[in-house]
């Protein structure tokens, strides 16, 4: 797929860590990379109609959810990590920011540790 050299949105919907497991597991060699599978700190999205999806060089990225239309308001609910392609069968990988949270605020915030 070509890059962009403009900025793009993907609309992207999560998958169940059990269903992402069963697709990693089908792909040759990730074994290796996901020896415990697709942990509890990570999650999966996919476009089911595999045509947007993050692609090399957008490792880092965020994965947002709109929380109110109205007002823009979103939340980043993961990092794009890794996956098999751009727009393939195989959801993406994303870090989950809320199992970082106490280590993120901890940065932020060092005066507000309890």
């Amino acid at each position: 797929r070509a890059r962009s050299k403009i900025l793009l949105r993907a609309g992207l919907e999560l998958v169940p860590l059990d269903q992402c497991n069963i697709s990693y597991a089908e792909q040759p060699g990730s074994i290796r990379l996901l020896k415990q599978g697709v942990i509890d700190s990570l999650l999966c999205a996919i476009d089911q109609k595999l045509i947007a999806d993050a692609c090399k060089g957008d490792s880092g990225g965020p994965l947002i959810h709109e929380l109110n239309v109205e007002d823009g308001m979103y939340t980043i609910m993961g990092v794009i990590s890794s996956g098999f392609g751009c727009a393939t069968v195989t959801p993406g990988l994303y870090t989950r920011v809320s199992s970082y949270l106490d280590f993120i605020e901890s940065i932020v915030w060092p005066d507000n540790r309890v």
